[in-house]
């Protein structure tokens, strides 16, 4: 018989442990369908060990099996991705999925980019947590965190373009809406969790008004959490705090950039991907999956450790509001490994691993025994916020100039004897040229070697600002004389220049 808190309030230390009837679907509100995606490779062999586990928890609910990844090319999907699978996830709105393979060569057409894009699932949430076995590969004692970082969705891109020959350009967007709502999800979960902190990572070093935009949205929501403790710390100083004490941290929210280093850095302190699990969050959407990939070599063998796949049922389970049987399971996966009489083959000692599958079998069996220890850290049904209507200020605009980037294989002192006679025929003049982010002209420093992409500054000599119809007709000069192959338009908001400057701008 199963043993749990006997009320909501109960999942809180010293609260009263009764037991329950027969069954935890006892508990369950309703019936509720999930979308499962075995994945490739070793993926069907970890889904089927923890859908066992998952139903002797929890057999209110009704999986809705679907193709997706290799077996679904296989069978004649040019993406891997048939409709049948996504109109499944657009119905159930939860999929609880297994590793894809990544393909190679190429990005972006992955089915893990196909099912990110389509639901719009922008927020990344990993739990970095440890379990109870000393001969696991860490050396820390208490680690307890959640790393919540924006998932490369439409709203924090990077655009690519070759801008000439040599040199490649990226172009980094950080929208106030993606700020905003994985700041407003960090908040949230932290909130849900019953947790006191939460750590924005930023670059100090790094863009001054992409790092301080994102930094600046993160303590406007921060406002709305009084009952927080919101801090800002440095990237670099992140790293070494999780590899020098790990346990000052709880909630860290960053964003793609950075979080991906920041998460990956902390799953390893707890023994890496093959016991970590992750979800991705969207308005409409969760998916669930273990971060290991689906080790083709070892497909249908059942010797891979379930135990990433296992915890991905754990967060699936949370989702939906089962959260005492999230806590049963969680709880009796954490036994098995601190008894150590039934661990994976990658655990245990050579020739005494257990396979995928008998390791399901001792979790289950725990199931029957279990009474879950209180957690740290309480958690309640969470969803992701409700996106918020927020006011936007009017601004002020006023056009200060344009960067207009060239192809040039030549001194910069030439460039500049080039263009200065087109521009001032309307106001605008060259300001300044630089290279690889160091100022050339005027004053410019000694470069050395230069690539054949500049940047060349335009500023508008009017006090009022220039007019739109302004720019084009500059850029018409400017191609008797030069290749161009972008503009950017400078603009002050409120006053305050909304670009940046140089390095070793004089």
């Amino acid at each position: 018989m199963f043993n749990e808190v006997a009320s909501e309030g109960s999942v809180y230390p010293d609260a009263p442990v009764e037991a329950l009837p027969e069954s935890l679907a006892d508990h369950a509100k309703a019936r509720r369908s999930v979308v499962v995606l075995p994945g490739d490779g070793v993926g069907p062999d970890v889904m089927n060990a923890c859908l066992r586990v998952l139903d002797a928890a929890c057999p209110q609910l009704d999986w809705i099996r679907t193709d997706g990844g290799t077996e679904a090319k296989g069978k004649g999907s040019l993406t891997g991705l048939p409709k049948d699978t996504i109109d499944a996830i657009a119905k159930s709105g939860v999929v609880l999925k297994g590793p894809l393979a990544k393909p190679v060569g190429a990005s972006g057409d992955g089915v893990d980019y196909l099912l990110r894009n389509i639901f719009e699932l922008y927020g990344n949430v990993r739990p970095v947590k440890q379990l109870p076995y000393p001969g696991l590969p860490y050396a820390y004692s208490d680690i307890d965190m959640v790393v919540v970082r924006e998932n490369g969705t439409a709203s924090s891109e990077i655009l690519e373009h070759m801008q000439t020959a040599d040199v490649v350009q990226s172009l980094r967007l950080v929208s106030r809406k993606g700020s905003e709502r994985i700041a407003q999800l960090g908040f949230a979960l932290a909130t849900a969790h019953g947790r006191k902190k939460v750590h924005c990572v930023t670059d100090a070093d790094g863009p001054i008004l992409a790092e301080g935009f994102f930094h600046s949205v993160f303590e406007n929501v921060a406002d709305e959490y009084p009952a927080l403790d919101a801090q800002t710390i440095a990237i670099e100083e992140c790293a070494q705090a999780l590899l020098a004490t790990p346990e000052k941290f709880d909630v860290i929210v960053s964003t793609n950039l950075h979080g991906s280093i920041v998460s990956d850095l902390a799953t390893s302190l707890v023994g890496g991907f093959g016991l970590t699990a992750g979800a991705e969050i969207g308005r409409n959407a969760a998916m669930f999956a273990p971060l290991h990939g689906p080790a083709p070599l070892l497909a249908g063998q059942t010797k891979h450790n379930p135990t990433a796949m296992i915890m991905a049922g754990v967060m699936m389970l949370r989702h939906l509001g089962l959260v005492h049987q999230a806590d049963c399971v969680e709880q009796a996966v954490r036994r098995v490994y601190q008894e150590g009489a039934t661990l994976p083959e990658d655990i245990a000692l050579p020739g005494h691993g257990a396979g995928t599958d008998a390791f399901g079998d001792a979790v289950i069996e725990q199931l029957e025994v279990v009474s879950p220890v209180f957690p740290r850290h309480p958690t309640k049904a969470f969803a992701p916020p409700a996106a918020k209507a927020r006011r936007r200020a009017k601004s002020s605009r006023r056009l200060d100039g344009v960067d207009v980037f060239v192809e040039w294989r030549g001194t910069a002192e030439d460039l500049a004897a080039r263009l200065e006679p087109f521009g001032d025929r309307n106001g605008f003049q060259l300001f300044m040229i630089t290279n690889s982010g160091a100022q050339a002209y005027p004053h410019g420093n000694d470069l050395g070697d230069t690539t054949d992409h500049w940047l060349c500054r335009f500023r508008y000599g009017g006090k009022s600002g220039a007019a739109e119809d302004q720019v084009a007709p500059l850029l018409d000069r400017l191609s008797t004389a030069i290749r161009w192959m972008h503009v950017e338009k400078l603009t002050a908001f409120d006053g305050d220049p909304g670009y940046g400057q140089a390095k070793g701008a004089l």
